[in-house]
């Protein structure tokens, strides 16, 4: 377990037992991260949806029992959260997330997203993946989710898991590279994508 899993059963502990700072400081610890993960999707209203996400942490809080991390927990709740929202949005309760992509279903991506070429092209690329892959890839690659994590999150075993990555990457460079003639990306073909990936992460704050 690492220091910040440990750090986070602590306050969870604590929260538990009536402590509404450590309470706060665990959403504060997490919010940054689950905001980023509803803007990739919905740019309006990812706020509204981060503190939904957080408000169904409160009231189920007494069922965690520890079995995965607490961003496990949350982004597990968060990714529920999302397809429950697409469904809403779509006024469809029967939608394929593992064929159907965020631009599909939420076609109209905020000027936001159009500030960088790197971001641009990259969350542009993610959109187009099925929404199940699109969110684990942001999980793995951006948030830095363990495939064990992951399972939790999916609902799905880690041989799975492993599968879905491989092949979701190999999507995402595929759609990434039709925009390669753009210089501003700063993207080498040759380059570690992954590493690219992790680096335009660090410029979505």
């Amino acid at each position: 377990m690492g220091t910040q899993d440990h750090d986070d059963f602590e306050l969870l502990a604590r929260w538990r037992e009536g402590d509404k700072r450590a309470g706060s400081a665990l959403f504060e610890r997490h919010f940054q991260s689950v905001l980023r993960f509803f803007r990739s999707k919905f740019p309006r209203g990812a706020e509204d949806l981060t503190q939904k996400t957080f408000l169904v942490c409160v009231g189920g809080r007494e069922r965690f029992r520890g079995e995965a991390s607490v961003r496990a927990f949350l982004f597990g709740i968060a990714r529920k959260v999302a397809l429950q929202e697409f469904r809403a949005r779509a006024r469809r309760s029967n939608i394929d997330f593992d064929a159907r992509s965020v631009a599909d279903l939420a076609p109209r991506p905020s000027a936001r997203m159009a500030q960088r070429a790197d971001r641009r092209v990259l969350l542009g690329a993610l959109r187009s993946l099925p929404v199940n892959d699109q969110i684990l890839l942001e999980l793995y690659h951006w948030e830095g989710l363990s495939a064990p994590e992951l399972t939790t999150v999916l609902g799905v075993g880690e041989p799975a898991i492993r599968s879905r990555l491989r092949r979701a990457i190999t999507r995402l460079k595929r759609a990434v590279e039709r925009h390669v003639e753009t210089p501003e990306l700063g993207y080498d073909s040759s380059a570690d994508f992954a590493a690219w990936v992790r680096s335009v992460r660090a410029r979505l704050e």
